[in-house]
């Protein structure tokens, strides 16, 4: 209860924003891990979305924090409806 309170009152706080990633996925050494993977995630930035779209997928993928990989494509700022 008292995390997602938490929660709310960060987001009325900052201006969190929706964004989704589909594309590609390679290791540090280029080698493709994935050729079509999508995930979502709320952040305030897009550097922020980006990082915590590597980070959900080395968790979804049994993947140390500490691995390294790219993402190739962009990152779309979804629209609110």
């Amino acid at each position: 209860m008292r995390s997602s309170l938490f929660v709310f009152v960060l987001m009325k706080k900052f201006k969190f924003e929706t964004y989704i990633f589909e594309g590609a996925v390679s290791d540090s050494f280029g080698k493709c891990i994935a050729h079509k993977w999508k995930g979502e995630t709320m952040a305030i930035s897009e550097k922020r979305a980006r990082s915590n779209l590597m980070y959900q997928f080395k968790k979804q993928n049994n993947m140390t924090a500490s691995a390294k990989i790219n993402l190739h494509g962009k990152i779309i700022l979804k629209e609110r409806v």
